[in-house]
């Protein structure tokens, strides 16, 4: 090769290592997906009608991150390495919640999320697919019963409240139990009486507030974040 085409080639090596951060910069602002440190973050999608409209979990979101948790099943040669999610949500609907649920607990590798600012409602449970959860120092978990709302004739309605109340106030409670019977709070406390004082609970309060510490001690979290590391790792006090 000639001098000028060395020059050449190498100008062009150059350029394109150059245009690689920037890339990468793009599909994780755009994607919500790192694929080289196999990361990817659960978040609301942005929308036109202002800051404060936050719409929670919701179709859009769902669908963009069971399509990355794929992505990062799908990586030939990393598919089964560790990922993490980074979850920063205020709740929204069940079903789309479930489906990020499900994905997540499916997966062929072991998932760490990092809580943002609040893991309430249906980010609560998303938070409990992981394999390691983990909130931010001064974050919050809250956990209620819900909320359903339609309209629609009687027995649409009635028929609607029916099977949510059969099968998704159920799950829910059955996500919570599974992991608070396992707790330093309720571990020596009967299943049943768990959820008598969890029911009791919302009766009282409706919306029940947990600080890390708490969330910890009730087993909805595994760790509070103290840093992130270079290459990726996060260093958690339990």
């Amino acid at each position: 090769m000639s001098t000028r085409g060395k020059r050449a080639h190498q100008l062009h090596r150059r350029h394109s290592l150059e245009a690689e951060p920037s890339y990468h910069l793009e599909a994780v602002q755009e994607y919500w997906l790192d694929l080289p440190n196999r990361e990817l973050w659960i978040r609301s999608m942005d929308l036109l009608d202002g800051p404060d409209d936050e719409p929670g979990v919701e179709y859009r979101m769902a669908s963009r991150v069971i399509m990355n948790l794929h992505i990062l099943r799908n990586d030939p040669k990393r598919g089964g390495d560790p990922v993490t999610a980074h979850l920063h949500s205020c709740g929204g609907h069940w079903n789309e919640g479930m489906a990020i649920y499900d994905s997540i607990r499916a997966m062929p590798y072991e998932t760490t999320i990092v809580s943002y600012t609040h893991a309430r409602s249906m980010s609560s449970i998303i938070l409990q697919a992981a394999h390691r959860r983990y909130l931010m120092p001064n974050s919050y978990v809250m956990i209620h019963r819900g909320t359903l709302s339609m309209s629609g004739e009687v027995q649409t309605v009635q028929s609607n409240l029916d099977f949510s109340r059969r099968n998704d106030d159920e799950r829910m409670m059955e996500i919570y139990l599974d992991r608070m019977e396992c707790s330093r709070e309720f571990g020596k406390t009967p299943r049943p009486r768990i959820r008598a004082k969890l029911e009791a609970l919302w009766g009282q309060r409706g919306d029940v507030f947990l600080t890390p510490q708490e969330a910890l001690a009730w087993n909805l979290a595994d760790g509070v974040v103290t840093g992130f590391k270079r290459d990726g790792g996060v260093e958690v006090a339990s």
